[in-house]
């Protein structure tokens, strides 16, 4: 750590990524779930410049739906 630098706790996330896959005719169909930062725990990136500032992300949430065709 360089002397003007904010020291950074270790951290651990939890990610989960679920998803499907349905083939319709000639259409493919694909849903997924993904969630970051399950636990939502706020950390600091080390090489982040922002870090003493704000911190990483929180929990997120996203649904995709793929229509290939």
């Amino acid at each position: 750590v360089q002397e003007n630098e904010l020291a950074t706790r270790a951290h651990t996330l939890i990610h989960v990524n679920a998803g499907l896959t349905r083939i319709l005719g000639a259409r493919v169909h694909s849903v997924t779930l993904r969630a970051e930062n399950l636990l939502d725990r706020e950390y600091r990136d080390a090489a982040s410049r922002i870090k003493a500032f704000a911190p990483n992300p929180g929990r997120n949430i996203t649904l995709v739906y793929r229509l290939l065709f």
